[in-house]
């Protein structure tokens, strides 16, 4: 009985010890000194992941842009370069929890509408999930009537909307941008 009792704490050193010698053989090739961190390997950016980066037609990019943004945590902002029925060119940004922006200079969206010959520009971004509904912030407000004013001063249509997940969370929708 007391050999027991004076084993105890030499087994849970050897059990200690055996432990973090296990821990160092399974990191060694990511923490041995002399060597640096192996560089994380990014995701391809979000329209590639999600197929959103090929000529399409506008239902089917909604419902791949949909997938895509139910799948992502963070807000997303989506620009769309379009006629009346395809898809041209797709940007797309993922930002933070709660705020997103766009990737590119949007002040060049109609240089670079008229070199794609599009005719309109859609604007999708995502909210975070709110019983089933959301709402454009003021912020979001502010946005659209500034891209508004820039495409129709360039002759060009501008549809913003906003995608939510519908209640509990199952499905998503898209909410235009209609003004008060």
């Amino acid at each position: 009985m007391l050999l027991v009792m004076e084993a105890g704490p030499l087994i849970i050193l050897v059990v200690a010890v055996g432990g973090l010698a296990m821990l160092f053989l399974l990191n060694y090739g990511k923490f041995s000194p002399g060597r640096t961190l192996t560089r994380s390997k990014r995701r391809p950016a979000f329209k590639t992941r999600y197929g959103l980066n090929v000529r399409q037609s506008i239902p089917e990019f909604e419902e791949r842009m949909i997938v895509g943004m139910s799948h992502e945590r963070n807000e997303v902002w989506v620009a769309a370069f379009c006629t009346e029925s395809e898809v041209l060119r797709v940007t797309a940004n993922v930002g933070s929890r709660y705020k997103c922006r766009a990737t590119d200079n949007v002040q060049k969206w109609p240089m670079v509408a008229r070199q794609l010959g599009a005719t309109q520009i859609r604007q999708y971004h995502s909210h975070p999930a709110g019983l089933g509904c959301s709402m454009f912030s003021p912020q979001d407000r502010e946005t659209f009537e500034s891209l508004r004013s820039l495409c129709f001063r360039s002759r060009l249509q501008f549809r913003a909307y906003l995608v939510h997940p519908a209640f509990l969370g199952f499905k998503h929708r898209i909410k235009p941008f209609f003004e008060e």
